[in-house]
């Protein structure tokens, strides 16, 4: 009986470990910050000067960090587990999306559970904490965490140590601590929707990262990097783009920051001829220039209604399913949040 009880405790921490390393072979994947915008040079800065704090303390400093959807947090995040002195590639970075993650495994799945914790629990569990190891936890989302865990949350900051549901044992947790959201944290703690001393806890270090179009100087660098990197990927000939698309990218102001340039650019390497990505190609909207904002041309109301059409019609067909939506469209699940926020889509 204690050969099985030893055997089953070894299978879980090789699990623990397995998960760990992936995540962190995940994280270290082509990480880099391009850009070279007095915005970006002041965000590489921060997380160098972050980095050399989190290798001084054995108690690493949490970090928050802040911007639009699509701005590029996660990358922050990653660079800066890589940054610290004392990182190596055998320590994990655990990348926890509070907003994917079901409510009601969510607990579960944060801090683990024993067998017969509740129903269901056939086997002991440790959670994505444990899991993160002398790692990094990244909490990206963290608006998005229920009021009923954040105290918990906050007691494994405050503590370093968390306890499986289900467990009399406190395990220590020598994770560094970093979350991210595009959210309002002190507004929200002011209405009463996120726990006031969490948020000043998460935001004892703290990184903006600035929105697109703040990066002029940084778009078609980004552009002509996506445009490669699609090439690479599906064997084709390095692309160019006219004089009409660059135009083009360098006036629209990418509300979906990062992450649309790339899907946009992408999709017109994959569509343009003769490796030459034209403004046809991108079909972005058209902003046009007066004396005191930027019109809209009809083209954009247009696409706009056209959008709303599919994001409708496609919800319709999941009965709302947000998720399962955003799969039968071929997005991520926060680009189809933003679209619907975009269009005033509620579900």
């Amino acid at each position: 009986m204690l050969s099985i009880q030893k055997a089953e405790t070894a299978a879980v921490q090789n699990n623990s470990l397995d998960y760990s390393r992936q995540r962190n072979a995940h994280a270290i994947e082509g990480v880099e910050l391009l850009g070279d915008s007095l915005a970006m040079q002041s965000i590489k800065s921060q997380i160098k000067r972050i980095a050399q704090l989190v290798s001084t303390d054995s108690v690493p400093p949490t970090v928050l960090i802040g911007g639009e959807t699509g701005t590029g947090k996660d990358v922050a995040a990653r660079l800066l587990h890589l940054s610290s002195q004392d990182s190596n590639n055998d320590k994990p970075f655990v990348h926890v999306d509070c907003a994917s993650l079901p409510a009601e495994l969510i607990e579960s799945e944060l801090f683990g559970h024993e067998k017969g914790a509740f129903t269901g629990a056939v086997s002991t569990r440790p959670g994505l904490i444990e899991a993160a190891e002398d790692g990094t936890l990244f909490l990206d989302e963290i608006g998005e965490l229920p009021l009923t865990l954040q105290a918990k949350l906050l007691n494994v900051l405050e503590r370093r140590v968390v306890r499986r549901i289900g467990s009399t044992k406190e395990r220590a947790v020598p994770a560094r601590f970093i979350a991210a959201t595009n959210r309002d944290l002190h507004e929200m703690s002011q209405q009463g929707r996120f726990r006031q001393d969490l948020y000043y806890r998460l935001n004892v270090m703290s990184i903006a990262m600035p929105p697109l179009r703040e990066r002029a100087g940084d778009i078609m660098l980004l552009a002509k990097h996506f445009a490669a990197q699609t090439a690479r990927r599906y064997g084709l000939p390095m692309p160019t783009f006219t004089s009409d698309a660059i135009s083009m990218i360098e006036s629209y102001s990418w509300p979906g920051n990062l992450r649309e340039l790339k899907h946009q650019v992408s999709r017109a390497v994959l569509l343009c001829h003769n490796s030459q990505v034209t403004d046809v190609d991108l079909a972005l909207p058209i902003y046009r220039a007066s004396e005191s904002s930027l019109k809209i041309d009809a083209q954009q109301s247009a696409l706009d209604s056209a959008e709303k059409a599919i994001l409708l019609q496609v919800l319709a067909e999941t009965r709302n399913n947000v998720s399962e939506a955003a799969r039968k469209l071929g997005i991520t699940r926060m680009t189809m949040r933003y679209r619907m926020d975009k269009h005033q889509i509620k579900n």
